[in-house]
Formats: C-alpha cells, sequence, structure tokens
C-alpha cells in the first residue's frame, strides 16, 4: 500500500475494501458461528439459489448442479471463504499478502458467478483491489515506452517518420 503525503488515501480505500470482507464473515459467524466452516451452510445456499432459478424458470448453473453432491468441497469452500472474509486485514500489512489476497478475494468471486450466477461488478472487474496495488509503476511504463517510441519515429536522423501505406 500507499506511501508519502498523499498515501492516507490509497490507505483508506483498502480499509473500506477491508472492512466489508471483515463485515460479511462477522455475518457469517453471527448467523451460524464456525459451524459454517463444515460447508452445509454454503451448500444449502447454493442449492436454494439454483432451485429458485429453475422454478423462475431461469437456468440454474450447470457447474453447481453436479458439485452439489460432493459436500466435501464445500467444507473447503467454506474454509477458504472464512480465510479471505475474516483475514482480509492482512492485506493491509504487506504488498505480497496484499497481491495473494486480491488473487483469492477476486477467486472467490469468480466461483460466486459459477456457482450462483451472481456478479459483483467492482471486484469482478479487478477495481475493488485497486488500492493494493501501486498501479502508477505499469502507468508509467506503457507512458515512458509510448514517448520512446513516438521520439523514435519523428527523429530518424531528422527526416519525418515514413508513411504508411493508409496514410498515402
Amino acid at each position: 500500500p500507499a506511501d508519502g503525503r498523499h498515501g492516507w488515501a490509497l490507505r483508506a480505500v483498502t480499509a473500506v475494501t477491508v472492512i466489508t470482507y471483515v463485515l460479511a464473515g462477522v455475518a457469517k459467524l453471527r448467523m451460524a458461528g464456525w459451524a459454517w466452516i463444515d460447508g452445509e451452510q454454503l451448500r444449502n445456499q447454493i442449492a436454494f439459489d439454483n432451485l429458485r432459478r429453475a422454478v423462475m424458470g431461469v437456468p440454474p448453473s450447470p457447474l453447481a448442479v453436479p458439485l452439489l453432491e460432493s459436500p466435501w468441497l464445500f467444507s473447503a469452500l467454506a474454509a477458504l471463504t472464512m480465510v479471505v472474509e475474516v483475514g482480509a486485514p492482512l492485506a493491509m500489512v504487506h504488498r505480497r499478502i496484499a497481491a495473494a489476497w486480491a488473487v483469492t478475494a477476486w477467486s472467490f468471486h469468480v466461483g460466486v458467478l459459477a456457482l450462483m450466477h451472481i456478479a459483483f461488478p467492482y471486484p469482478l472487474l479487478g477495481v475493488a483491489y485497486a488500492s493494493l496495488f501501486r498501479l502508477e509503476r505499469p502507468v508509467g511504463w506503457v507512458g515512458r515506452r509510448a514517448a520512446g517510441a513516438a521520439r523514435r519515429l519523428t527523429s530518424r536522423r531528422g527526416r519525418p517518420a515514413p508513411a504508411r501505406s493508409a496514410d498515402r
């Protein structure tokens, strides 16, 4: 995360993102306690959501229906969900932890989309995790590369750049 005089804004955005995940984890713990990790609540929610879709004439997730027959898988997914949500504050500790957490949280949302057809655009597009990365570095790199390419094209020994066939 951010350093310097303006870093507080990025840290605040990161804190808001982290808090949303922690609150989701706390809500699950308040609802079912640590027993939520056994996967039954998650499996039932995915089954209910897909059944509701089928009753309403909306196709259920083709991935969810066969996976519902593997209860052990939902134990693993529930535990991973808790790690992502309750462990979210670790993303504020170090850049590498933040990157690993962001990839895991993004994967969580891809799973929600695949199993329940629920799209959360903000995290799926990566916007929710942007404050965890130094995006100014790749942007600066692209800018420097573009400026260098433009200089090379216009300064070939003082001659203007050759016209492309489309420009003739």
